[in-house]
């Protein structure tokens, strides 16, 4: 299943694309299994795939939802500033 993944602040800047395309198995998968592949390919950014929320079709949605073909997935890390 192709999907893409719009990625913002510093989870954007450590991986460095965003959106990002990923191929990932058809059936079974959830948001936490998306979590877990995009640490395996990008191991420095575990600490902000880890702390994000996620969006799916633009609502939050929890670590166990599964995801369809053609969903639209944000990750969004927390942010701070003045």
């Amino acid at each position: 299943m192709p999907i893409r993944i719009h990625l913002f602040a510093g989870l954007a800047d450590e991986i460095g694309e965003t959106p990002l395309a990923m191929d990932l198995p058809e059936s079974g998968l959830t948001v936490q299994d998306l979590k877990a592949e995009l640490v395996r390919r990008h191991p420095g950014a575990d600490r902000w795939v880890r702390q994000s929320l996620t969006s799916v079709n633009r609502t939050f949605a929890p670590d166990d939802q599964l995801l369809r073909d053609g969903d639209e997935i944000s990750l969004i890390p927390p942010l701070s500033g003045g």
